[in-house]
């Protein structure tokens, strides 16, 4: 990476900084101008390394805070896509010139067995894919279930997510789009953050999204993410078991279908 690259990359940072941390017309507004001037610098800039992933994720946290409403009493949702944004941006720092690699950045990350579960309200879906992870040796980390040791949500997030090599991301039919009968479901939309926050963090390779069908419900899948791997999931079928098995292995797990 260039001195040039990480000049400006710094000082998207400070603009991200001064953001105010309240949902208000003004910092939402600003937030999506940051987001944009980022996308666009990012697709035009060939030298940084891991831009692909650094641009759908981009794309996935300007999606969601536009479809964010207005509220001035919601400090969260602000803190949360600040975090996401400076978090990405320093992985585009720690990255490298792609002429001196050929290979991805997230290639030589070190597997471990811990495997991070993104669910929203279906219980009975986390559950199933904990056990499976269990069945094939490896270690579910559900956010609620780790202990908080006085951490804040956004830094326990943070600190679990990092000692994760894979996500699977768990899209249930959760929120109704609109008000309209015909209308798809869709993931509650911090499913759909975190979604982008692992694309940026581990590589779309080491990312996969489950989505259910098991009802026959209508979900409306995140159209820009080129590349990431959607896998159905149906509680009657337990093909996709296999398929989730298949995925791991492919990413580098060493694993033994016939434990399933």
């Amino acid at each position: 990476m260039t001195n040039k690259n990480k000049q400006q990359l710094a000082e998207f940072k400070v603009k991200i900084s001064k953001l105010g941390n309240y949902a208000s017309k003004e910092n939402i507004e600003m937030a999506i101008l940051i987001i944009k001037q980022l996308l666009t610098y990012i697709s035009v800039d060939v030298q940084l390394q891991g831009k692909k992933d650094a641009y759908e994720s981009f794309q996935i946290l300007l999606n969601w805070i536009e479809s964010q409403p207005i509220d001035t009493n919601n400090d969260t949702m602000m803190i949360v896509l600040k975090e996401n944004l400076l978090e990405n941006i320093e992985l585009l720092l720690k990255s490298t010139n792609r002429k001196e690699f050929k290979h991805d950045k997230h290639d030589n990350r070190t597997k471990n067995n811990k495997v991070f579960i993104v669910h929203g309200h279906k219980d009975e879906m986390k559950l199933a894919v904990s056990m499976v992870l269990g069945q094939l040796g490896l270690e579910p980390i559900i956010l609620h279930e780790q202990p908080d040791r006085n951490r804040t949500i956004i830094e326990k997030f943070e600190d679990e997510a990092g000692k994760s090599s894979f996500a699977i991301v768990l899209i249930s039919p959760d929120d109704k789009v609109g008000i309209v009968k015909e209308k798809p479901f869709r993931a509650r939309q911090n499913v759909i953050l975190e979604l982008g926050y692992f694309i940026g963090r581990l590589g779309r390779k080491n990312v996969l999204a489950l989505y259910d069908v098991s009802n026959n419900e209508e979900i409306e899948l995140p159209s820009d993410i080129a590349g990431i791997l959607y896998k159905p999931y149906d509680n009657s079928n337990g093909s996709w078991r296999f398929a989730l098995a298949d995925e791991l292995k492919a990413a580098g797990y060493n694993i033994d279908k016939n434990k399933l």
